[in-house]
């Protein structure tokens, strides 16, 4: 792969092969045509290759112009924690950044005219700084920038061979962080994806699950993101409570750890789920096992309950077999390939083992290289019993009982860390189909 820095996209077109792009130089104004199989628009808000679509881009402007600025602070307060005020005059926030420095953001009232103003000189964004917190000294400022933010997302994703991620398919407040890491997330959804494709030989239908995966985690990412932005500049319009009130209740239940579960996995997007994508399964059904019926319903009431295809994968503590050495579960998911986890269940038996272990083995032959299985038992095995799969020990049960896994059962978990199948009991047969969508 070659980067070229200083070149423009101009133009585009698309046939049923591939794209033909044509860029320009800027330092010389030479242009030239490049072939490729795809075309991926990471070209921001402003996208030349989705106007190019013809995507629409919907939404709405906020109605305040915003300051942001890069400065050294000296004051009383901790400087390496993130920190907002709230003040009669507006909204602050402290960034804390490397060598006492800071990024600050502040509104600046409502939006006048048709573009944001100027940004402000040092003394007065000492004076709003001063306003707004304690207090300190602001000094050595390396830019500051006055901005409006916008919440619009692009109406599709995809469309044929062209892709659009990050900004050039989502633009919202930069008040949570949270655009950023949704472009990323996309990057990684359809870079995975991509790979696939070119350099394994999946199907290129794979690529279809790309729109309807992340477009829908960037319509919540927005829904949250501008929440966030309207509380902290105090535009929501459909609260009547007294301001008092509002402070006090949102003091009351920030103070409660099931809120703060819940808000901590909301802004760093650990609840992002695909359990709609069209490239995601599951197989089970109710078989009563040799330990009898009544535990074959506990395993499959509790295999409901575990993560669905679709959902992010969870981590626990194991153990590496033969030598003992402590792991994560997620440890043993770096890279790119596909994983398969199985898991013996509570109850296993030797036997058990053995028929997993084939399983394992089957599927390794089927897909070399671009499957990795690990076989999840909850207790010490034998030394006699290996393969060219992974064994991993769950002698706590953590990793059984997050899974759901009191019975035999298994999971795929994608090279994006989301479960993309399951299947209790295993099922050689459904994983095969399951996989068959996913390599030719």
């Amino acid at each position: 792969m070659t980067l070229r820095y200083e070149t423009e996209l101009t133009d585009f077109s698309e046939d049923g092969a591939g794209v033909t792009a044509r860029l320009k130089d800027v330092r010389t104004g030479r242009e030239e045509e490049v072939r490729a199989a795809y075309l991926v628009g990471c070209d921001g808000a402003h996208s030349t290759v989705r106007h190019a679509l013809g995507v629409p881009m919907s939404g709405d402007d906020y109605p305040t112009d915003l300051i942001s600025a890069d400065v050294r602070v000296d004051w009383k307060l901790p400087r390496h924690e993130q920190m907002s005020f709230f003040a009669a005059e507006g909204m602050l926030t402290f960034f804390p950044l490397a060598g006492g420095r800071a990024a600050i953001v502040a509104d600046l009232g409502p939006a006048r005219g048709d573009h944001p103003p100027p940004a402000p000189a040092l003394e007065n964004l000492q004076a709003i700084f001063n306003a707004r917190t304690p207090g300190g000294v602001l000094s050595d400022p390396i830019w500051s920038v006055c901005y409006r933010v916008h919440s619009r997302q692009a109406a599709r994703y995809q469309v044929g061979r062209v892709f659009l991620v990050g900004d050039a398919a989502h633009v919202c407040s930069n008040i949570g962080g949270q655009g950023m890491n949704t472009g990323m997330q996309d990057a990684y959804n359809l870079g995975c994806k991509l790979g696939l494709v070119l350099s394994a030989g999946s199907p290129a239908s794979l690529l279809d699950s790309y729109h309807p995966e992340r477009h829908q985690a960037g319509q919540d990412m927005l829904c949250l993101s501008d929440h966030l932005h309207r509380i902290a500049l105090r535009e929501e319009q459909h609260v009547s409570l007294p301001e008092s009130v509002r402070l006090r209740l949102a003091t009351v239940l920030a103070g409660q750890e099931v809120m703060q579960q819940r808000m901590r996995r909301a802004v760093a997007e650990l609840n992002i789920g695909y359990r709609h994508s069209p490239v995601v399964a599951e197989h089970y059904h109710f078989l009563p096992g040799p330990e009898g019926a009544r535990a074959a319903v506990l395993g499959w009431h509790d295999f409901g309950a575990g993560p669905r295809a679709g959902d992010r994968a969870v981590d626990a503590r194991l153990m590496l077999h033969p030598g003992r050495e402590p792991v994560r579960l997620f440890e043993r998911l770096r890279g790119t390939a596909h994983h398969v986890v199985v898991f013996a269940g509570a109850h296993a038996t030797a036997e058990t083992h053995q028929r997993l272990q084939a399983l394992a083995e089957a599927i390794l032959r089927a897909h070399p290289g671009r499957v990795e299985t690990h076989l999840v038992v909850p207790h010490q095995l034998s030394a006699d019993l290996a393969g060219n799969g992974e064994i991993l020990l769950d002698p706590r049960g953590e990793l059984h009982h997050r899974y759901g896994a009191r019975s035999a059962c298994l999971y795929v978990v994608r090279p994006d860390g989301y479960i993309g199948f399951r299947s209790q009991p295993p099922d050689l047969e459904a994983l095969r189909s399951y996989l068959a969508q996913i390599f030719l």
